[in-house]
């Protein structure tokens, strides 16, 4: 990459880090925070320092907002009129919405790994399902909706029901007055249709939950590795530097010693010559 000529504001610099690859991200934001605090801009370098490397599905998301996926776009979209709708109470209406979800969200998936795979990289599956999680957050919160727009994504983001709205489409009441009724037997048949839904959204959902958490204890295990890891190297660096430091000495009383030598011979050998 090229090195900054000047200082950049933090979007800027989040933007060409989460721009690039998890694999050059530790690197670069260390170089951008040195200049940071070599510019004396303090705040802006402790803000760069705070910036997590992405992870391999946020990196997928990352990737596709930079690339303006048009199913990606499509479905945040939607996610905004889904908002809009459920918080204006128009239940029918939101059903409707509701449906084009599932549909998107795959077709949003399959967008990503053909993209992915343009410039050389294998979408994994873990990868993939982080993606999906995420997307389903963003349809339900609109901080994390403004998240994935702009690229910034660093972990994988799941909705608990407790944000902006709760995704959930209740089904039909029946009429009040006026109009026809459902039969004892249609209310029957779809009371159950609706308890199956249920219970498949339910064992979903407890699915993903296990997902997540068996991916949390393996992130867990290797950021305790990978922080175990920094600490070793960050050991050998100090070392390395406190090495440096007395070879620069030494090569400094060297270099003095032989200017000394040198002028002691030109001395000896003008005698000689005189």
């Amino acid at each position: 990459m090229v090195a900054m000529t000047e200082p950049r504001g933090l979007d800027a610099v989040s933007a060409e880090l989460y721009g690039g690859t998890p694999a050059d991200f530790v690197a670069r934001r260390d170089e951008l925070a040195k200049q940071a605090r070599a510019d004396g801009d303090r705040e802006r370098a402790a803000a760069i320092k705070a910036l997590r490397r992405p992870t391999v599905g946020a990196w997928y998301l990352n990737v596709a907002a930079a690339a303006g996926l048009t199913s990606l776009r499509e479905l945040l979209d939607l996610g905004r009129e889904l908002r809009e709708t459920q918080a204006a109470g128009d239940f029918a209406a939101l059903r409707d919405l509701a449906a084009r979800r599932g549909p998107l969200v795959d077709r949003v998936l399959r967008d990503l790994t053909a993209h992915l795979a343009q410039v050389g990289v294998t979408a994994t599956g873990s990868g993939l399902d982080e993606v999906r999680t995420t997307l389903g957050a963003a349809l339900a919160d609109a901080a994390v909706d403004r998240q994935v727009r702009a690229g910034r994504v660093d972990r994988p983001l799941s909705y608990g029901g407790f944000g902006e709205v709760d995704m959930a489409v209740p089904p039909p009441t029946p009429s009040s007055s006026g109009g026809s009724k459902d039969s004892p037997d249609q209310a029957a048949a779809a009371a159950k249709d609706t308890l199956a839904a249920a219970r498949r959204e339910l064992a979903a959902a407890e699915r993903e939950r296990q997902a997540i958490e068996s991916r949390g204890k393996e992130a867990s295990a290797a950021l305790r590795a990978a922080r175990r890891r920094v600490e070793t190297l960050e050991t050998e660096l100090d070392r390395a530097r406190d090495a440096l430091a007395v070879a620069e000495d030494e090569a400094t009383r060297l270099k003095a010693q032989a200017a000394a030598l040198t002028a002691t011979i030109e001395q000896a050998r003008k005698a000689l010559a005189g």
